[in-house]
This record gives structure tokens, C-alpha cells and sequence, in this order.
């Protein structure tokens, strides 16, 4: 394994941030394609994850207690979301559960902290079944019957706390319609998680498109009445597959969203999520809107075998095409980095998903019930699962580079960005709190310690006392976005090892 040092050297002779130049500076990223103010300049958000949408890698205590409940009650049934944990567990009992979770997870204390470390948005997650009949199993907003086993109708009462908190402490705030009746992905932070040859049911079931925009509507007009100080925007929906829902289906749910909320008479942006398409492929669609219509991407690095493989010079150079790629598509709609973490791995306990393993150490499976023929082999041994604490000083540097970069990359070449997430209970990488407090993510979010005062990357070894700095005045600027000198990356991806 190399040290640092050499890799600092290395990465500092092909890899260089360039300041703002003039033109850059003088952009204005507030307005949308056709001119439209859309308010906060430059996002500097957190998401306030697996609160009122529970997810296992982030309260895996949640989901441990609710199986406990359920072996006691002579339920030996498989819970892995929270569509499985309100099914084992019956309204009541997962209602006691829930509401002691919304209780303690996020408190006014949280939304304080948020303020004070210099955050000025926060992105809210919530669960459509927020807006089922209190004690209902299938009565919704807008005199919707649609049956599922989700306790509901007491979510809002939070929601309406965490916005009332974010007022009080000068925060601007954004609702994010974290799921969709039948799911829109499949993912266990949709509520259901759908393994194997099940489908996605959003678009593609009677009532589940006509529940969500009832949902929608309730947001636009009863949430937003009461809270227009303090909301920003709304997310129309979180991460739809649109490649297995049905593109056009997604893009006239989109529209027909839209149009309804214009008909409405409102201002506020609307905020579509990418739905996992590429950069640019919204470029064609709503510019000339009365209202603001921004693009919301996530980024991740480590959900396929391929990116975990990278090593991390090529995690960098990713970093900074991911930027450039949505930078391209400014002139269209202000487009910002809805998610991103710390993570350089997916060794988090139950990152993907409840009882499934990681790709990093071999122990992910792709299909389901897993079979032997499909596992692979470790690309290396998780120990970020340890406390934080107890990473090697190599592994968090590597943290802290790859979270610098893409700090400095989301905010210099796109309308900002919101970090996933707040807070875990030990999904180190994926913790603002405990990455913060460990020095892995800078504080104030400018004390860049691979940065120099240049703008230059200037990467730094505190531990060796090293440094290796890189005078891009040679390169041909490329404003607001990591420029990458092709040829010196081909020739160090030569020498470079991961850190890991």
C-alpha cells in the first residue's frame, strides 16, 4: 500500500481545481432558464434522513426492535422495510414504535445544530402514507381508497414541527415526497423494498398516479398556505426509476404536476428528481414555466462493483466529470446535487438493504434468495463499519479528500448541494455529525485542508507534514468545474493504489 504522501503527489500532478474566473463569478445560478427567481442562491443543505421515512442503514435499532416485538408476539416474519415492519408488527404496535422513533430521532435541538453549522436549507423526506386517515388502512387525501399496511395520518403533525422548527431558526426548507404508493424504485427507502423479477407498481396500477398527485395537491395547497415563510421548494418525488417505470409515464406525471401546481397560482420552485436519467436529458423540458423547475441529482460512488473498483484517483476525475456533466445543463434549469456522502465504500450495515451484504467484502448477493454462484469475490475488508474513530489515517484522508472535492466541485459548478445525511446511528460515512466531529468534513464548509488559498488543489498530509501543490496556470480553464489533464490521469492511474 502506498502512503499518502506518494498518493498526494501523485493526484496533485493530475487533478487541479481552477477558481472562479470572472465569467463564473458573475453567473447568476438563482434563476432558472427563463429567468425566473427561484431564491436561495447557492445551496448549503442537509437532508434530515430516515426520520419520518425509516430506512435500516439508518436507524438499524428501529428495525432490530421491531423484529423483536414480532418474535414476541409469535411473528417470525421477515421485516425489511417499513411496509414489512408496519405488516408483522399491526397498526398498533407499529404505531407505538414509530412515534417513539419521530419522537426522539429529530428534536428542535437538531434543527438548531443544523443552523449553527452553517447549513441554510433542509431537506425534509416523508412518506406518502402521512396523508392516509388517521386509523385507516386504505382511506387517503382526496377520498382515495388504496390498501396497504403503512400506519399513517400522524406524520404530518411532524412535518409541520420540523418546518415550524426550520422558521424559528432562519432555515429555508424543502419537502421531499421521499415515496410513491406501489413504489417508484424499489428501494427500502421507498417504504417497500422489491427484490427479484417483482415490479414497480407506481404508474403501472390503478390509483397509485392519482393518490400521488392527491398527495401533491395537499402539499401545494394546505402545507403550503400554512408554511409559504418558510418553504422553498417541494420535491415532487424521490429518485422514480423512470427507466423500468415507463419514461413517458414519468415525464407526463411530471407535467401534469406541474401544470396543475401553475394552475394554482403558486411561486415557489418545484424540483424534479433526474429519475436516474443523464445529465442533460431535461435540458428539453419546462424552460419557459411560470415557475422555477430545478434538477435534482444524486450522486453516489458506490453502488456498482465497477465504481467500487475505482481506485481513488479515478473517484476523483469521477467527481469532477459528475460536476461538469450537470454544469452543462445550467443554461437549462439551476440544477443542484440533491444527495451525496462521504462513502468510499458500501461496507454501512444494511446500506444495501436489510439482511444483504456489501459488495466491497463479498458479502453482497445479486439475486434473491441469494445463491452461492453469485456472490463475488472481496474487493477488500469493510472497516469503516468500525467507529469512526478506529479508521486508519489513510482511510479517513481518503474520506476527507473525496468530500472536499466534491464540495468544492458541487458548489463552484452547480446551484449547490444537500448532504445525505444528518445523522446515523453508525453509518459513519454517510454521518454529517460524525464526520464533522472527527475532522473529515471541513467546518466551516470553505476550511478546506486539501485546498489552497488559491482555489488550487493543494493536497496535504497533516499526518506527514507533506504537501504537493499543482500551478494549473498551464491549463486551459474550464470555469466553475475540476479541470482534468488527460494525460498525466492516464500515466498516474498507472501508479496509483487505493488507499484502502
Amino acid at each position: 500500500m502506498r502512503s499518502y504522501t506518494t498518493l498526494a503527489a501523485v493526484l496533485a500532478a493530475a487533478l487541479v481545481a481552477v477558481p472562479i474566473n470572472a465569467e463564473t463569478a458573475n453567473r447568476d445560478v438563482s434563476r432558472s432558464a427563463n429567468g425566473t427567481q427561484a431564491g436561495l442562491e447557492q445551496i448549503k443543505g442537509i437532508s434530515i434522513g430516515g426520520w419520518l421515512v425509516t430506512e435500516p442503514f439508518i436507524t438499524p435499532s428501529v428495525f432490530e426492535t421491531a423484529a423483536e416485538w414480532a418474535r414476541d408476539a409469535g411473528n417470525n416474519a421477515s421485516i425489511i422495510d417499513e411496509y414489512t415492519l408496519c405488516e408483522a408488527l399491526g397498526p398498533r404496535s407499529a404505531k407505538a414504535l414509530l412515534q417513539q422513533h419521530y419522537d426522539t430521532w429529530i428534536t428542535v435541538n437538531d434543527i438548531r445544530e443544523i443552523k449553527r453549522h452553517g447549513f441554510n436549507l433542509v431537506r425534509i423526506p416523508v412518506g406518502y402514507w402521512a396523508w392516509k386517515n388517521p386509523d385507516s388502512e386504505d382511506e387517503y387525501v382526496g377520498n382515495i381508497t388504496y390498501r396497504d399496511p403503512y400506519v399513517g395520518g400522524i406524520q404530518l403533525e411532524y412535518l409541520k414541527k420540523a418546518l415550524t422548527w426550520c422558521a424559528d431558526a432562519g432555515l429555508h426548507a424543502m419537502i421531499d415526497l421521499h415515496t410513491a404508493p406501489g413504489s417508484q424504485n424499489g428501494f427500502d427507502n421507498s417504504g417497500q423494498r422489491l427484490d427479484g423479477d417483482e415490479s414497480l407498481l407506481w404508474l403501472n396500477k390503478t390509483d397509485t398516479g392519482e393518490l400521488t398527485s392527491a398527495v401533491l395537491d395537499n402539499i401545494f395547497t394546505q402545507i403550503l398556505d400554512e408554511f409559504d415563510h418558510v418553504v422553498w421548494a417541494v420535491e415532487i418525488l424521490n429518485e422514480p426509476i423512470a427507466g423500468t417505470i415507463g419514461v413517458d409515464k414519468v415525464v407526463d406525471f411530471y407535467n401534469d404536476t406541474i401544470q396543475h401546481y401553475i394552475s394554482l397560482n403558486k411561486t415557489k420552485p418545484l424540483v424534479i428528481q433526474s429519475a436516474f436519467q443523464p445529465a442533460g436529458f431535461w435540458d428539453d423540458y419546462w424552460n419557459d414555466t411560470a415557475v422555477p423547475v430545478l434538477v435534482d441529482y444524486h450522486y453516489y460512488h458506490v453502488f456498482s462493483r465497477g465504481e467500487l473498483s475505482s481506485d481513488s484517483m479515478q473517484r476523483l476525475v469521477n467527481v469532477a466529470n459528475a460536476a461538469a456533466s450537470v454544469s452543462d445543463t445550467m443554461d437549462a434549469h439551476s440544477s443542484f446535487i440533491g444527495e451525496f456522502s462521504g462513502a468510499i465504500t458500501d461496507c454501512a450495515k444494511w446500506l444495501n438493504g436489510l439482511g444483504v451484504g456489501a459488495r466491497y467484502d463479498g458479502t453482497y448477493y445479486d439475486s434473491f434468495p441469494p445463491k452461492n454462484s453469485s456472490w463475488r469475490e472481496p474487493l477488500g475488508k469493510c472497516s469503516s463499519q468500525r467507529d469512526i474513530s478506529l479508521w486508519d489515517d489513510n482511510y479517513k484522508s481518503a474520506v476527507r479528500l473525496f468530500i472536499e472535492v466534491q464540495l468544492r466541485a458541487f458548489e463552484h459548478s452547480t446551484r449547490g448541494w444537500i448532504f445525505w445525511t444528518w445523522k446515523t446511528e453508525g453509518a459513519g460515512e454517510w454521518d454529517y455529525l460524525k464526520l464533522v466531529q472527527n475532522n473529515l468534513f471541513p467546518q466551516p464548509f470553505d476550511n478546506f485542508r486539501f485546498f489552497g488559498a488559491d482555489g488550487f488543489l493543494t493536497l496535504q498530509d497533516s499526518h506527514h507534514n507533506s504537501s504537493a501543490h499543482h500551478n494549473a496556470a498551464a491549463a486551459a480553464p474550464r470555469p466553475a468545474a475540476l479541470v482534468l489533464l488527460p494525460a498525466l490521469c492516464a500515466a498516474a492511474a498507472l501508479l496509483v493504489s487505493d488507499v484502502m
